[in-house]
């Protein structure tokens, strides 16, 4: 079973990530974004963060999670608009994707399953 750690602030957005995973048969770990330590984690196969308000805060978080494990996947959940979308692309980089909400399930899927089959 593939193990993917949600990192959220917001517990209504986390419990629509958690739901939709767990009826995927996806194992997964949570933890707040204040509650952050990347140490009590195994290694999950993905990592799912919702960008936080502050996006320089997400950016930050990315960069933190980056430095510990460089190849780990991210997939980023944001409701900002498209061009702090861009700026957060361009400064992140690989293994690295985006999906802005508002999102349908069967997107959010596809993008979780295509990130976890990439190498």
């Amino acid at each position: 079973m593939k193990t993917i750690l949600v990192i959220y602030e917001d517990s209504l957005t986390s419990k629509v990530i958690e739901r939709t995973l767990q009826k995927n048969n996806y194992e997964i770990e949570k933890v707040q974004m204040s509650d952050l330590s990347l140490d009590q984690h195994s290694n999950p196969d993905l990592i799912i963060i919702e960008l936080p308000k502050i996006i320089d805060m997400g950016i930050k978080l990315v960069k933190m999670i980056k430095e510990t494990k460089s190849s780990i996947k991210i997939l980023i959940t944001s409701a900002h608009n498209q061009s702090d979308i861009d700026k957060a692309k361009q400064e992140l980089g690989l293994n690295i994707e985006i999906i802005q909400a508002p999102w349908s399930k069967n997107d959010f899927l596809s993008l979780v399953k295509k990130m976890i089959k990439k190498k």
